[in-house]
């Protein structure tokens, strides 16, 4: 009989649980997406590489899963709360007619079974579609062959369905203990309760706004010095939530006196009722307000700089490529075999690292202090060799007479400035090494060139061949070792982990010694790490976003059935329909925008500080105008979606007999 009534309960309260319903349809289709991310292993074609990397991410999904859950678990008690307190009458209806606590409670129960069982339905149901979508994605990230077929994980299932049954557990014991804190007389005049106002005294509430403003402030000018972002982030986000909830705070308590001071806006139609409810409303609600305006920046932040680092990482490793193959030996003694059958062109450059620490010390002072040096290995080459190395770039070589030098090394900055190294020396600068005296000279965009894969930390020093012999054989230089690199271009059929593997046995390297390392693994690591940053961004993303929207639907329906019986009041006065649609829209409207305003203008700070940090340290700019246009129209479409079902609903709720 309970169930029955709870069935029946749930079928004529439909428009209560329709968000709450697609909300919870939608965690569970996401969930199981990305809990069944090992599952697509049996329909791509992966390498060794490709598969470790796979592995990884599927254990970062599994932590990121434990915070969605986390954020789910919130939703849903934030829901079942606004769901109860809306039916506080209809519970004290049941109390008049004798049910006792745990007989109500038991309906709860049965009313959230059936909304739990039928999410999680229709939930996998949905995400099986999704997760072959995905698929896809992740193919093209790698750049692996798909076998198509239907692929179903039982991991996936099972973990979902605990995770939302252990979900529903909380929520089931925190309806009985709702229930048993409040007392009949509560229930019975739930409707007749006004919210307290937080902020009384207008002065004090502008002082407190202008105080969280001043706060947000400081936390947008220190998070936009670059590199702060990251060493300073979590002082910056507690500096922001602060002065966040000030804002909301203080905004609750001085918007209807500063609305009124506006005669012709507040009179205007239906304006001093809706101004009224919402200045009531944000005062209970400022700190929820402030919350999803937090949630905003993350959900947009993760999403825009997601997708906007992979286009930076792609084009980093394309520049940090300079073959198919680069093999670096610490010893040149030895005669190295190969294939030549596999390789379309080779050149063998020789470099001696440099460690006189005076060497150091100069072109930091002559590069204006920079650090760059310090933490680099600075390593002697002749200006033939590096001219090896133009050629197979397709440029031309350079000039160096006795008695000049230049550099060489990659536009990277690990002080965060503008410049990298070669661009921070004075064109004729003097460098001092033993008796001899070279003078700088810049050879523009090609001293930024790559003569290893993956060389991040080399600097060269370029000098001309007979004063390189000439600077080896005096004693006062340091050469710790010599090396020689092999850098192949291979034919184009030629799979560079087979040759890499057969060159590593035929010539007895030590990978812990000599380096190896191809461009295919290069970009196989880098596609995996815009992989999971491509996930992490569509799963976190659209989980705040559409949390926030929910939290503040739920609100907006709530709020409807509080205020049925005063627009009921107005219509009896004989204000029409289309007047209260319209006060109805506004209501809606100023509430949905104004955290909206904030959490966009958190994000908007938010990335500049990456896109920042990025530029200092990459001179590239990590934004691109497609993928960040798409993403706020996707973010501004979530939340029209949302809008019009709580307009709709609530409309429902306060024009129905």
């Amino acid at each position: 009989m309970y169930f029955k009534l709870a069935l029946k309960n749930v079928k004529k309260s439909y428009r209560d649980f329709s968000v709450y319903f697609i909300t919870l349809t939608f965690a569970v289709a996401f969930f199981y997406v990305f809990n069944s991310f090992e599952q697509q292993r049996v329909i791509l074609q992966l390498n060794e590489v490709q598969g470790f990397m796979f592995e990884s991410l599927s254990i970062i999904m599994d932590v990121i899963s434990v915070i969605v859950a986390l954020v789910f678990a919130y939703l849903i008690i934030y829901a079942n709360n606004f769901l109860i307190r809306r039916r506080k009458k209809e519970l004290a209806t049941y109390t008049l007619l004798g049910m006792k606590k745990s007989t109500i409670s038991k309906i709860l129960i049965y009313e959230s079974s059936v909304i739990a069982f039928v999410s999680l339905i229709v939930g996998v149901a949905l995400g099986t579609g999704l997760s072959h979508i995905f698929v896809l994605l992740t193919a093209k990230i790698l750049s692996v062959t798909v076998n198509y077929g239907f692929i179903f994980s039982i991991t996936a299932l099972i973990k979902t369905v605990g995770i939302f049954a252990l979900l529903f557990g909380v929520v089931m014991i925190f309806n009985s203990r709702v229930l048993n804190k409040y007392k009949l007389i509560d229930l019975l005049q739930a409707d007749r309760k006004n919210d307290e106002t937080v902020v009384k005294q207008t002065k004090l509430s502008v002082f407190v706004f202008i105080l969280g403003a001043v706060l947000l402030g400081i936390a947008y000018k220190w998070v936009l010095i670059p590199g702060e972002i990251v060493f300073s982030l979590f002082p910056i986000i507690a500096l922001g939530i602060i002065g966040t909830v000030l804002v909301f705070k203080g905004l609750a308590g001085f918007m209807l006196k500063f609305i009124q001071s506006n005669k012709s806006v507040y009179y205007h139609g239906l304006n001093t009722f809706v101004f009224r409810q919402l200045s009531s409303k944000i005062n209970v609600t400022y700190k929820t307000m402030a919350t999803i305006s937090i949630l905003i920046l993350f959900g947009v932040g993760t999403l825009v700089t997601g997708f906007n680092i992979n286009n930076v990482l792609a084009s980093q490793i394309n520049q940090s490529i300079a073959s198919d193959l680069n093999v670096v030996l610490k010893d040149d003694s030895r005669k190295f075999k190969y294939d030549p059958s596999s390789v379309k062109e080779e050149i063998i450059t020789t470099t001696y690292i440099e460690s006189n620490p005076e060497i150091v010390s100069q072109l930091e002072t002559l590069s204006g202090g920079s650090e760059v040096v310090k933490v680099a290995t600075l390593q002697y080459m002749s200006v033939s060799d590096f001219n090896k190395h133009l050629k197979e770039h397709g440029e031309k070589g350079i000039d160096l007479k006795e008695g000049e030098f230049s550099l060489s090394t990659i536009p990277y900055n690990m002080n965060r400035t503008t410049k990298f190294l070669p661009e921070m020396i004075s064109d004729g600068s003097e460098l001092k090494v033993s008796n001899a005296k070279l003078k700088y000279k810049k050879i523009g965009e090609v001293s930024s060139l790559i003569t290893i894969n993956n060389d991040l930390r080399n600097v060269y020093l370029i000098v001309n061949d007979s004063e390189l012999k000439t600077l080896l054989n005096n004693q006062s230089i340091q050469v710790s070792s010599v090396m020689t690199r092999h850098s192949f271009e291979l034919n184009k059929d030629v799979d560079s982990y087979a040759f890499k593997d057969k060159l590593v046995h035929d010539n007895n390297l030590d990978e812990n010694s000599d380096l190896v390392l191809s461009a295919q693994e290069m970009l196989d690591q880098m596609s995996g790490v815009e992989l999971t940053l491509a996930y992490i961004s569509i799963y976190l993303g659209p989980v705040f976003l559409i949390t926030c929207a929910v939290i503040l639907a739920l609100q907006q329906l709530s709020e409807a059935t509080d205020n049925k019986k005063r627009y009921k009041v107005l219509s009896d006065l004989g204000v029409d329909s289309k007047l209260i649609k319209s006060s109805v829209l506004k209501q809606i409207s100023v509430y949905f925008l104004i955290p909206l305003s904030i959490g966009l203008l958190h994000s908007y700070v938010g990335v500049k500080a990456v896109a920042g940090s990025f530029t200092a340290a990459y001179k590239e700019s990590i934004i691109s105008f497609a993928p960040t246009v798409t993403i706020l129209v996707f973010v501004l479409g979530i939340y029209m979606v949302y809008f019009w079902i709580t307009y709709k609903g609530s409309l429902a709720i306060i024009l129905e007999d």
